[in-house]
């Protein structure tokens, strides 16, 4: 199972490099629509590129009910992918928008008036709520809508590999599948996918810290730069420090596809219903 994904992994590694590259070089460009064209391109290779990956896991991993080719499954999971991200987007938007409305009634209810104030200084109003003890009841309100985007998450956990094996766009007719094993699934995720991610997110930087590239607590003892001309030098250190995070995403991308798979064999039907939409 390993070998023919590798193959994809090294696609999405390069995709990785390449946005990573542009990330890093993007004000050489002259054109803001240009930069704007090369990073949606990017990110849609980048998001094409990681489900082509996932489907050739799942395709070993489980037996198919469609006969789609691979590039429908593909396409199929993009889809899937950005509605879920949409989704997301909206969900968040709407906990975002609550929590600045209640935040605001909080502030005058405190007594505090900022509307003489300067827009971007926030400091009166927070002042104000940690006077009056609202901060408290904004922090809970607020790690509650974590919790809520968590559980979300959690319950379309199985929209990837039903999309696929279905062979057809599924992502809210997934959320059935989860009903009442969201606490168990969380448990599952945190002990075989958060775990290993901290644990490698730390290996990757301590190895980049090592080759001298910069990390998120210190600067790179070595400078490519020194060794080459800055532009040479600079694509080389960007290459080996965005290279190596793809690297380090590689076990934890076949642990979360190989959880998924897991719990779509003990809790997926042999079809997930057409006609139903939240179970």
């Amino acid at each position: 199972m390993i070998a023919p994904t590798f193959l994809w992994f090294l696609l999405f590694a390069g995709v990785t490099v390449a946005f990573g590259l542009y990330d890093e070089y993007s004000n050489l460009a002259y054109s803001p629509g240009l930069i704007a064209l090369l990073a949606l391109a990017g990110i849609l290779l980048g998001l094409a590129s990681s489900c082509a990956w996932a489907v050739s896991v799942y395709r070993r991993l489980l037996p198919r009910v469609s006969q789609n080719s691979f590039a429908a499954d593909t396409s199929k999971l993009v889809v899937a992918n950005i509605l879920v991200i949409l989704v997301f987007v909206l969900v968040a938007f709407m906990i975002g928008l609550f929590l600045v409305i209640f935040s605001g009634i909080m502030i005058v209810a405190s007594g505090y008036d900022p509307s003489g104030r300067d827009a971007a200084d926030i400091s009166g109003s927070i002042a104000a709520l940690q006077a009056s003890g609202g901060i408290w009841l904004i922090y809970a309100l607020s790690a509650v809508g974590m919790v809520v985007l968590v559980w979300f998450g959690l319950r379309l956990i199985l929209y990837g590999v039903a999309t696929v094996i279905q062979g057809r766009v599924i992502v809210f007719r997934s959320w059935g599948l989860t009903k009442g094993a969201a606490v168990k699934i969380a448990l599952l995720a945190a002990l075989f996918v958060g775990v290993p991610f901290v644990l490698l997110m730390l290996a990757n930087e301590t190895t980049a810290h090592m080759l001298g590239l910069e990390t998120w607590w210190a600067e790179g003892g070595f400078s490519f730069e020194e060794s080459a001309t800055p532009v040479t030098g600079g694509i080389l250190q960007s290459t080996l420090g965005w290279g190596l995070a793809a690297l380090y995403q590689l076990p934890v991308f076949l642990l979360g596809h190989s959880l998924a798979a897991a719990l779509y064999r003990r809790l997926g039907p042999e079809t997930v219903d057409a006609e139903g939409t939240f179970g």
